[in-house]
């Protein structure tokens, strides 16, 4: 079916395209519904909308749009029926923004078009990729509706062609084909992380069966012209294929993937939620079964469960080959993509290119397709640089919720528009201030070496910085102390932090996740001792490119040696932008989300902090995949910070220590020199400023993480009454001065 090139305008015109008839009266059920239904949640109703409720067996001629019995001609009709229904219900409905129907057949064009996307095997989509790509971007913009983007702009995304959607629909729909045409040759023995290979042809790059959560983990083995050699490694491959998904299956709460770290706090306020009804009797039951909070767990993400349930249920031995063989088909993989690599980085503006020139960046997008991970743009931000500003992109499942605090003020979003208007205004007395202050030689050869480096560009003149940017803003640079000296550039008094939102918040994993998953895996073999690796990346948000659009909001001013404003840009991921974590965080989770589905790697990761612990027999491999992981995609890792497997380690600032059947955590022993003088010195003299009491508070609350369940934290609630009283007793029987609280 042609489209006109004119998009029409009523719905007359519609419903005879080129001799295509069709009821365009929506069926009343629907009309009814969306009736019912308040007006923040009608639009992503009707979006959501499935197909098969806008057709009827009935009909004359029914449509034939299941899997089974379909047809391209007759999915195009019902997608036609739901354009004209979304129009439709929208324009009659006075509470709701009308959806004209351009928008909606800039999307029947992009469907029709998804029928000739290749995907990485190089064989087109075809007809079943239509429907695919329908699905995936019906449910991109229902998600972005519920999150309150403004209507048009989602419409806007609808009507273009998304070419990652479209390449994962062809990819979706080859795996459908060959798998109904018994010709699957399947990537699945690596979804779970057990990761044995099946014999492939020469392109090596079929898709997953499905999504690695799918709540069918039935599977058939496909291939039955696999040689000998390859027998054994399938029937392991075809148990393995199933632990991802079945963890999603157990957890009932679960209808999507969770990837994100959450914590005793979390987990206890959910224990404290329950209702119960009845007397005395129904609450003693109650309480009698009721599990004890000390003796939970916290939630652990399913990929995490997924690679730990995988040693239970395999041997060392068959875990160590099958990692050898995903390691070796995942080098002839990059080494074949080497050409779709150049293509990308000759994509890539000059400033990104010198940034993320070295990544692979279709084995990145093609590993990501192959997990399923959520964070499917990832690739793509990488190619693009990451924003800076505005809203960050909402990853589902990668990132938990993000609460409102009701105990605090929210922070008051700042339009980047009205942040430029702003700066500008107060430039001139900025520039002075710069001119005013200090020249300092360790920042001013900090950013020439970054130049260097090619993250940084510079330095300009103020003059020179307006002619290129028109309206900027400027943020200064100061060092931090900590073991070296780190640079940070203060965005948060420059507003940059205030124009940048967030729809979901970053939960990092503490000691009590590293002995909830140590508990787990140290049941798995008796008589195998646990060790633990661990690796950092290098200069790890200066690894990571921003976009250049976003520029003129990455600039620093300093003193130069002349005493004038000297201005610098950041081409990467700069410290002290709360975008950055952000962007990096995505890094780290997808490559940690890898290694445990790819590698079944007991892996975890604390921003730039990687480690994993396994058993002796099959840590070594474990170390030796992450660290192929991250060569591959192109990751560069700090060598002197990279330990391979150990029984002791310093890990987030503790000294970590496995033994044959225990783990201790203990203080390193420069922070316990710290926190013996800290305490000398208040009994010494009897007295401590705020300061010196906030100072305490800190590196007590950090001490209390020996204690594994964190309870000696109760000890500090005096202290903090202290600080944020007023130094005014924490309780009625408390009415001694502070100084003479301490013997």
């Amino acid at each position: 079916m042609a489209l006109n090139p004119r998009p029409p305008r009523t719905v007359a015109q519609v419903a005879h395209l080129n001799a295509t008839t069709t009821n365009p009266n929506p069926p009343e059920a629907v009309i009814t519904a969306a009736a019912d239904l308040p007006p923040a949640k009608r639009i992503s109703y009707l979006l959501s909308l499935p197909l098969k409720e806008l057709c009827s067996e009935a009909e004359s001629e029914p449509l034939r749009i299941s899997e089974d019995d379909y047809i391209l001609s007759d999915y195009i009709r019902a997608v036609l029926r739901w354009a004209i229904c979304l129009s439709l219900v929208s324009c009659h409905s006075d509470d709701v923004d009308s959806i004209p129907m351009g928008y909606l057949l800039g999307h029947l064009e992009s469907v029709l078009a998804s029928t000739g996307a290749l995907s990485y095997s190089g064989k087109p989509g075809g007809a079943l990729a239509a429907k695919f790509y329908h699905r995936h971007s019906v449910r991109k913009a229902t998600e972005a509706v519920r999150r309150g983007v403004p209507i048009k702009s989602v419409l806007q995304d609808l009507s273009l062609m998304d070419q990652n959607i479209a390449l994962r629909s062809a990819n979706e729909a080859v795996a459908a084909r060959e798998k109904k045409n018994k010709s699957w040759r399947n990537w699945s023995n690596y979804n779970s992380g057990g990761g044995s290979s099946n014999s492939h042809s020469s392109n090596n790059n079929k898709r997953s069966r499905g999504k690695a959560w799918d709540k069918n983990p039935k599977a058939k083995d496909s291939s039955e012209n696999n040689n000998n050699n390859n027998n054994d490694s399938n029937d392991s491959s075809k148990k393995k294929a199933k632990h991802f998904r079945s963890i999603l299956l157990e957890d009932s709460a679960a209808d999507e993937p969770r990837l994100y770290y959450t914590s005793p706090k979390i987990d206890a306020a959910k224990l404290r939620n329950y209702n119960l009804t009845g007397g005395a009797l129904e609450h003693l039951v109650w309480a009698r079964q009721r599990v004890n909070p000390l003796q939970t767990e916290p939630t652990l993400p399913h990929s995490l469960l997924a690679a730990i349930r995988v040693h239970k249920e395999l041997g060392s031995e068959e875990i160590n080959d099958s990692r050898e063989k995903v390691m070796r088909f995942l080098k002839r993989r990059a080494q074949q993509l080497t050409p779709q690599a150049e293509e990308m980085r000759s994509r890539m503006p000059a400033d990104v290119h010198a940034i993320s020139g070295r990544l692979n960046l279709p084995l990145l997008r093609e590993l990501i397709l192959l997990t399923d991970y959520p964070d499917t743009n990832l690739a793509a931000d990488l190619q693009n640089g990451m924003p800076v500003v505005g809203r960050l992109p909402y990853v589902k499942g990668v990132f938990g919720e993000r609460q409102p605090r009701k105990d605090c003020k929210q922070a008051m979003f700042t339009d980047p528009e009205e942040l430029l208007d702003s700066s500008m205004k107060g430039m001139d007395k900025f520039l002075r201030q710069i001119e005013g202050q200090t020249f300092s030689r360790p920042i001013w050869d900090s950013c020439l070496a970054e130049v260097k480096q090619g993250q940084m560009e510079g330095p300009l003149t103020p003059e020179e910085a307006a002619s290129r940017y028109g309206r900027y803003v400027l943020a200064t640079r100061f060092a931090v102390e900590q073991v070296d000296k780190r640079f940070c550039d203060d965005f948060r008094r420059s507003g940059t932090n205030r124009s940048t939102e967030y729809s979901q918040a970053i939960t990092l994993p503490g000691h009590e996740t590293i002995l909830a998953a140590w508990r787990m895996i140290a049941t798995v073999k008796e008589g195998d001792p646990i060790k633990i690796f661990k690796s950092d990346h290098e200069s790890a948000y200066r690894q990571v490119p921003t976009n250049p659009e976003h520029s003129r909001f990455q600039l620093i001013g300093i003193t130069g040696p002349e005493g004038k404003p000297a201005i610098f840009r950041h081409r990467a991921l700069s410290f002290g932008a709360s975008s950055s974590v952000w962007s990096y965080c995505r890094i780290s989770q997808c490559l940690t989300h890898l290694h445990r589905i790819l590698f079944a790697g007991v892996s975890m990761s604390f921003i730039d902090d990687y480690w994993g612990i396994e058993p002796e027999s099959t840590a070594s491999s474990s170390f030796d995949s992450w660290v192929l992981l991250n060569n591959l995609i192109g990751f560069r890792e700090k060598e002197a910070k990279r330990q391979a497997p150990t029984a002791s380690t310093t890990l987030l600032g503790l000294k970590v220590s496995f033994k044959e059947t225990s783990v201790s955590l203990g203080l390193t022993v420069d922070k316990r020199q710290k926190l013996i003088t800290s305490l000398e010195e208040i009994k010494r003299t009897g007295r401590a400023s705020t300061g010196d009491l906030k100072k305490l508070c800190g590196r007590l609350t950090f001490a209390a993480a020996t204690s594994a369940d964190h309870s000696w934290r109760a000890y500090t609630r005096t202290l903090y009454s202290w600080i944020f009283q007023g130094n005014k007793p924490a309780s009625p029987r408390s009415r001694t001065p502070y100084r003479t609280s301490f013997p």
